[in-house]
C-alpha cells in the first residue's frame, strides 16, 4: 500500500503506543520519507497510563528513530500537562475533539428539580465490573428514595433476569440527552463518560473495584473525590452533590 501511495502527504492514526503503530511508522519512514505522521489521542489521558509514558532512554537510541512519530494531537490542556509530565513536550499539538462539542452548548442552568431522586447507572464492558454495578443497582432499588434508570454498555448489557427481577427501566438515549434531564450518575471507574459528565457539572459517583487500581479519568488532575469502594456509602455520595467547576 505505501509503495503505491507515493503522494501520501499526511498520516493520522490512533496513538496508543501499540505494536501496529510501530509497524505503520516504520513502513512510512522506509517507503514514504516525506509523509508527516500525526498520532491522535482520541480518548482521555490518565496519569497512570503507561501507553502515554515516553521512555526517554529508548527514544534517545538512534536505532529507534525509524519507529518514532512526529507530532501527537491531544484534546485538552490537562491532557497536554499529563503528557509533559511523562516526558513528551515539543511534539504535542493541542486540537479540538468533536465528541466534546456538546459541552460547549450545554445549558447547566436546566431545572432538574423534579428528577432529583432519579439515578442513572451506567454499565461497563467488563463482566466483573458490571457485576458490581448490578450490586449497586440492587442496593438503590431496595431504597425507596430513588428511581433507577440503567444505561448499559453497548458491548455488555445487564442480564435479562436482572431487568425482570427488579423491574428496571433501560435507557438507550445518548449521555448528552440524559444529562439534560437528570443530575445523578453512577459510573464505573474505567469509563471516560464519567469525565464528560463531570465537565457538564453533573453529580458523578464513581464505583471503584476492590481488585483493581483506581482507573478513573478524574483521578489526580481534577478536584474530584466522589468515589465509592463500599456500596453502602452510595446514598451518602449521591447527596454529596458539591457544585464542581466546569473545565
Amino acid at each position: 500500500f505505501f509503495k503505491n501511495e507515493s503522494k501520501l502527504k499526511n498520516c493520522f492514526y490512533l496513538f496508543e503506543n501499540q505494536s501496529w503503530e510501530r509497524s505503520l511508522i516504520y513502513n512510512l519512514n522506509h517507503n514514504l520519507t516525506d509523509t508527516k505522521k500525526f498520532g491522535v489521542i482520541h480518548s482521555s489521558v490518565r496519569f497512570w497510563d503507561l501507553r502515554y509514558v515516553k521512555m526517554q532512554n529508548l527514544y534517545n537510541d538512534i536505532n529507534l528513530k525509524k519507529f518514532s512519530h512526529e507530532k501527537i494531537m491531544v484534546s485538552s490542556e490537562i491532557f497536554k500537562s499529563i503528557l509533559k509530565d511523562n516526558n513528551y513536550d515539543n511534539e504535542i499539538i493541542l486540537v479540538e475533539t468533536l465528541r466534546y462539542n456538546n459541552l460547549l452548548m450545554f445549558n447547566k442552568k436546566t431545572d432538574l428539580g423534579k428528577n432529583k431522586n432519579h439515578i442513572i447507572v451506567l454499565g461497563d464492558y467488563s463482566i466483573t465490573i458490571n457485576k458490581k454495578m448490578e450490586e449497586c443497582i440492587r442496593l438503590l432499588k431496595n431504597n425507596n428514595k430513588f428511581k433507577v434508570i440503567c444505561k448499559p454498555h453497548p458491548l455488555n448489557d445487564f442480564s435479562k433476569k436482572f431487568y425482570k427481577k427488579y423491574k428496571l427501566t433501560k435507557s438507550s438515549e445518548k449521555i448528552v440527552d440524559l444529562s439534560k434531564k437528570f443530575n445523578n450518575f453512577v459510573v464505573p471507574n474505567t469509563s471516560t463518560v464519567g469525565l464528560e459528565l463531570y465537565l457538564m457539572g453533573k453529580n458523578v459517583i464513581t464505583v471503584l473495584d476492590n481488585n483493581l487500581i483506581n482507573y478513573s479519568p478524574l483521578k489526580h488532575y481534577y478536584n474530584y473525590q466522589n468515589y465509592v469502594y463500599n456500596l453502602n456509602q452510595i446514598e451518602q455520595k449521591i447527596y454529596n452533590d458539591n457544585e464542581n467547576t466546569s473545565y
